[in-house]
């Protein structure tokens, strides 16, 4: 078959394979797909695939590294344009939420890898993603504690409870299918407020 994108960018073609790839991958799963469909809906050779992937394994890799820092990128891009500390925690959660929802089926997939342990491999990635969001968690609030708007915490574990709840929500909407009723502002207020009368 003639690679459609003979004349594309080297860096640019990579990309519409990873595209292609992502909607394959949702549509079959890890395990049902093959380099075959995602080349013929990238356009391309089967062998272009393997001048930029070893194998399947190293595409969906390359895929699921590039999906969450591209969620990491936007997130810290929100967040530095944003004001108060309040607003940062709020872009947090919505967009979080947002991303994975956008990228429901891809999402499924990664959480059933890493919460299976199926691909330990996935698995580092994940947590090498997930200590990069504690990161810009923990940031915020430790520029909540410094302007007083925050009491005195350890933001590490501020963080990892937060991020708890928004993956306790994420792993409801995704891999049981439940819809999400929570609010925004509900999680802000138990994070902010506590259970405390």
């Amino acid at each position: 078959m003639e690679d459609r994108m003979g004349q594309e960018l080297p860096g640019k073609k990579k990309n519409l394979i990873l595209e292609a790839a992502a909607e394959v991958f949702a549509r079959r799963g890890f395990h049902g797909s093959t380099v075959e469909e995602i080349a013929q809906r990238a356009g391309v050779g089967k062998g272009t695939i393997y001048e930029y992937f070893s194998s399947k394994k190293d595409l969906f890799h390359q895929l699921i590294t590039a999906v969450m820092e591209e969620m990491i990128t936007d997130l810290r891009k929100r967040i530095d344009q944003a004001g108060e500390v309040q607003e940062k925690l709020r872009i947090l959660v919505e967009e979080g939420l947002n991303h994975f929802q956008r990228l429901e089926q891809i999402s499924k997939i990664l959480m059933t890898e890493v919460k299976n342990a199926r691909d330990e491999e996935i698995k580092e990635i994940f947590l090498q993603k997930h200590e990069s969001i504690i990161g810009l968690i923990s940031g915020v609030i430790e520029e909540g504690m410094k302007e007083g708007r925050f009491r005195q915490v350890d933001k590490l574990l501020a963080a990892q409870l937060f991020i708890g709840t928004l993956s306790s929500i994420i792993v409801s909407t995704t891999i049981y299918n439940r819809e999400r009723k929570t609010s925004i502002n509900a999680v802000l207020d138990l994070f902010l407020h506590g259970i405390s009368t």
